[in-house]
């Protein structure tokens, strides 16, 4: 659902950018996030100040295929990558609701819709 989300919405006037998390090299270090846009996705750090500007959503999917850290992080996502100073970013983020807990404050204090498994069509009429 959410890879579709990020294909299937480019055309709503927003950035759309896909992460599988299980890519992420530090998904929770400071600044892991940042410096994996960076790499996938080519941005120098003219370009990253520019995308920074942008109307953009992180599609950040599979948390729960990434070790959850020893300790529950008390920073969220926003916090870590410094997303306060971007102007006008949405994280969409994908786990297991199971799993939800595991991962402290790292999703900060979000707004949880939980979304039963869904074929190709059912996520074409949900988008």
């Amino acid at each position: 659902l959410a890879l579709c989300m990020a294909h299937g919405t480019w055309k709503l006037g927003r950035y759309w950018l896909f992460v599988s998390l299980p890519s992420v090299a530090a998904p929770f270090e400071e600044l892991g996030l940042v410096r994996h846009l960076q790499r996938s996705f080519g941005f120098d750090e003219e370009g990253l100040a520019e995308l920074q500007t942008r109307p953009v959503i992180l599609i950040l999917d599979s948390l729960d295929e990434v070790p959850a850290p020893d300790h529950a992080t008390l920073t969220s996502w926003w916090g870590l990558n410094r997303l306060d100073g971007w102007e006008n970013v949405r994280l969409i983020v994908t786990c297991r609701e199971e799993r939800v807990l595991e991962y402290g404050g790292c999703l900060g204090r979000p707004t949880q819709l939980f979304l039963q498994a869904f074929d190709q069509q059912q996520m074409e009429g949900y988008i």
